[in-house]
């Protein structure tokens, strides 16, 4: 990548012409266009579309690539490590799963085993993103 170009001085400029370049494409065809697009607007040799795949949150599945002029052919899923905070979340959040599970969804006995206020396992389930009514169910 050109340095000019990571300092794009509009990136505004580039989002409009990826919009223009790619509304006429559904599908499949739409992340080719995509990321065709973004490699000219961003003149680098490479570019990929990848999804974050919700089972595994450290694991990109390749949506669509690009190298120099041309589809990166190929599919596959890959490994990207998480930062720590985003791992220390995962790990939490099945430690309070697994204590939720192995408490019958009792959150009193819950947040006992887990040496938290009964209120700070609701915060903290809310903020992992963890719905103790749909796992009352």
């Amino acid at each position: 990548m050109k340095p000019e170009t990571a300092l794009h001085p509009a990136p505004a400029g580039i989002l409009f012409r990826l919009m223009e370049q790619t509304a006429g494409f559904a599908g499949q065809d739409f992340f080719r266009e995509l990321v065709r697009s973004l490699a000219a607007a961003l003149d680098t040799e490479y570019a990929f579309v990848t999804q974050r795949l919700p089972e595994d949150l450290n694991r990109l599945k390749l949506m669509a690539g690009w190298h120099v002029n041309h589809a990166a052919g190929g599919v596959g899923e890959f490994d990207v490590p998480g930062t720590l905070a985003e791992r220390v979340e995962q790990v939490e959040r099945q430690m309070i799963l697994d204590e939720i599970k192995r408490h019958n969804q009792n959150i009193t006995n819950t947040a006992k085993a887990l040496g938290l206020e009964r209120s700070h396992l609701y915060k903290k389930c809310q903020q992992l993103g963890i719905d103790l009514r749909e796992l009352r169910k």
